[in-house]
């Protein structure tokens, strides 16, 4: 199932199609998640989700395009599991974190003159 995850973020990960693929109840996947994960099917799936989405931002992608590609669907729906994970809007992460985007935003690389 962690692989899955990891393999296509953005495929359906809900707690019920994750148990039919794993070939157990919904019940006993959340004991299994919270038992060797320490946290809930649903939350495992959201942090890979913005593992995926900070490397794309961090790459340039654009905010949509990450959205989509990582699994949330939406901006909104990313920009809220941003915040409650990382106290940080996705714009805002790849403004701080983007290589790119501190080399250039001078209009010129940042290691000198």
């Amino acid at each position: 199932m962690l692989d899955l995850v990891a393999a296509d973020p953005a495929a359906d990960h809900t707690l019920t199609s994750m148990a039919l693929r794993a070939g157990v109840s919904t019940r006993h996947l959340t004991r299994l998640c919270r038992e060797q994960l320490g946290m809930t099917a649903t939350r495992f799936v959201e942090r890979s989700r913005i593992e995926v989405a900070q490397r794309l931002l961090t790459g340039g992608v654009p905010v949509t395009a990450t959205a989509q590609a990582s699994g949330f669907g939406s901006d909104e729906t990313m920009r809220r599991a941003f915040l409650r994970h990382l106290s940080i809007t996705p714009t805002a992460y790849r403004e701080r974190f983007s290589t790119t985007h501190r080399l250039f935003s001078q209009g010129r690389p940042a290691w000198g003159d």
